[in-house]
């Protein structure tokens, strides 16, 4: 066999005590040691990780990574940005529900144009230019509307219906706080048959009602105003020769200083010989709260009655009350019980007709 190479036939690749084509071997070591493998399970995670083997294992065998734990949320609309979070290992879905009127309190039909819609909610606002247009354009119309926004702001209404065609109107607002907000506003109207304010409880605004019924025909109806805070609040409102009457049936306190100063005067001359009542007014606190209420022309009113009245205060509340009239013979108090001092009836009547003033 001389002569012939073999690769790898060294005596150091054999065993000892082995003799291979007259090469013994020299090799003591074993057989190589099978692999003993791990296998590992990991969590998912959002970052990469490293799997290793642990000590006393060759290597690795299955690597199971477990699946993301997610869940879904349903959310309502916002004005405001927003997170949505998990309450697992991440959301699978998000469904936001549609925008609805109540993401906010002001989608209201009030707050809107009339005939536009926001989110399903019909707009009853007109503009000042709506309302003239109708009200100048449309003969013997009617209005029934709420006002709430013009009513509260200074000079709001001022001038609005003047001259207008309008028969009927109805506000439908419950405050009047805006100075000036009806300040000559149906000046004119020569077709209105009835003027209303049915929900109005309280005119806190100063000079609201200024001459706001000059040169009137018909009745002015304020049945459920309790309060008039404002200074000047109807002063002179039906100034002119208007010729309806202005109803407060629940009207309780004047407290605006010249509340209801000279309420009809130079006015009303074909008013019906009628007894001219305030039922329910118990108290007035403020300065020339009644002065002239009716003078010069405020003709057929036979007596003028306050059944109710307790309290007043106030310099020269009732100054000039009745002033050149010749058809009043009696003003009445019968529950008066306090008055501040003898100034609040301090000229009470000027003119030369006689007039008896009934109190406690």
């Amino acid at each position: 066999m001389s002569g012939i190479y073999i690769r790898n036939l060294k005596s150091e690749n054999i065993k000892k005590g082995v003799e291979i084509l007259k090469i013994k071997g020299t090799y003591e070591g074993g057989s190589p040691a099978e692999p003993v493998n791990e296998d590992i399970t990991l969590d998912s995670s959002t970052v990469r990780q490293a799997a290793s083997a642990s000590e006393g294992y060759t290597g690795l065998g299955t690597v199971t990574v477990n699946p993301y734990t997610l869940d879904s949320k349903t959310v309502d609309p916002s004005i405001s940005a927003f997170t949505v979070n998990s309450s697992a290992d991440g959301l699978s879905s998000v469904t936001l529900n549609p925008v609805t009127s109540s993401i906010d309190s002001n989608i209201t039909a009030g707050n809107i144009k009339k005939d536009i819609s926001i989110l399903g909610v019909t707009g009853t606002l007109n503009s000042s230019s709506d309302w003239i247009l109708e009200a100048k354009s449309v003969a013997n119309a009617s209005i029934s509307t709420d006002t709430e926004g013009l009513c509260n702001a200074s000079y709001g209404m001022q001038y609005l219906f003047e001259n207008s065609n309008l028969s009927t109107i109805n506000f439908t607002n419950t405050t009047v706080s805006g100075n000036y907000a009806f300040d000559h506003a149906f000046v004119g109207c020569s077709n209105a048959k009835s003027i209303n304010f049915p929900n109005l409880t309280s005119i806190t605004g100063s000079y609201a009602f200024n001459r706001a019924f000059q040169n009137l025909e018909c009745d002015i109806t304020f049945p459920e105003l309790r309060s008039v805070s404002g200074n000047y609040g109807l002063l002179e409102c039906n100034y002119g020769r208007s010729k309806g009457r202005i109803y407060f049936p629940k009207l309780e306190s004047v407290t605006g200083n010249s509340g209801l100063r000279q309420l009809y005067e130079h006015g009303g001359s074909s008013i019906a010989t009628v007894p001219y009542e305030f039922p329910e007014l118990r108290t007035i606190n403020a300065e020339h709260a009644l002065t002239n209420m009716f003078v010069s022309g405020v003709g057929n009113i036979s007596s003028i009655s306050f059944p109710k009245l307790e309290s007043i205060r106030g310099y020269l509340a009732f100054q000039g009350f009745i002033a050149y009239n010749s058809t009043c013979s009696n003003v009445s108090m019968p529950r008066l019980l306090y008055k501040e001092d003898d100034n609040v009836f301090r000229w009470f009547h000027v003119g030369s007709s006689p007039l008896s003033i009934t109190t406690t």
